[in-house]
């Protein structure tokens, strides 16, 4: 699922995505794809393109931003499955304002409005055929949380470059996102 968004918002996309994490859907995030040389438009494109669906974060940055506006006219064009998800004073964009459906979130405690959007993909997946990763079931998430490191790194496991890990509250042992295995020591430095 690739996830359009304001970088204002980025806090509660970490949110958003561990929620999704969990549940055994991969959020494709344009700020964490690292693509050195690249026009950042392309690889926005090429996101969306790799994306079974696109989740639009609209908020009072979100509705304002150029990147969120881009993102969805390329989600139109390549005929991606959109999910737009906003806060109650926002309208939505005129491109998406033709009988799309949305969901309203409450941006002080978005966790539970996050996992009905969770569940909605869920099925949405299993509509479509699409195989979901393995998700964290064994982890109470009451103990983790997501953090944003200041440079990525790459997991030996599932090779995944990424620049979030899930951290242990309790005893600061980090996750990675993308297959849950123990990040070692020497991966943190």
């Amino acid at each position: 699922v690739f996830i359009s968004f304001s970088k204002k918002d980025h806090k509660i996309v970490d949110k958003l995505a561990g929620t999704l994490l969990v549940a055994g859907i991969t959020p494709l995030i344009a700020t964490q794809t690292r693509r050195i040389g690249e026009k950042l438009n392309n690889k926005v494109e090429e996101l969306i393109q790799e994306s079974d669906c696109v989740l639009v974060l609209l908020t009072e940055h979100g509705i304002k931003s150029k990147w969120v506006q881009q993102e969805i006219g390329l989600s139109v064009a390549h005929n991606k499955h959109i999910v737009p998800i906003k806060t109650r004073n926002v309208k939505l964009p005129a491109m998406l304002d033709s009988g799309i459906e949305y969901y309203n979130f409450t941006k002080s405690s978005p966790e539970s409005d996050f996992n009905i959007v969770t569940k909605y993909l869920c099925d949405f997946a299993k509509k479509e055929g699409l195989k979901l990763r393995k998700g964290f079931d064994d982890l109470d998430l009451k103990d983790f949380e997501i953090i944003h490191l200041p440079e990525p790194i790459k997991c030996i496991e599932c090779q995944k470059v990424e620049v979030h890990i899930w951290l242990c509250k309790i005893c600061g042992q980090w996750l990675c996102v993308g297959c849950g295995s123990n990040i070692s020591p020497q991966m943190q430095r």
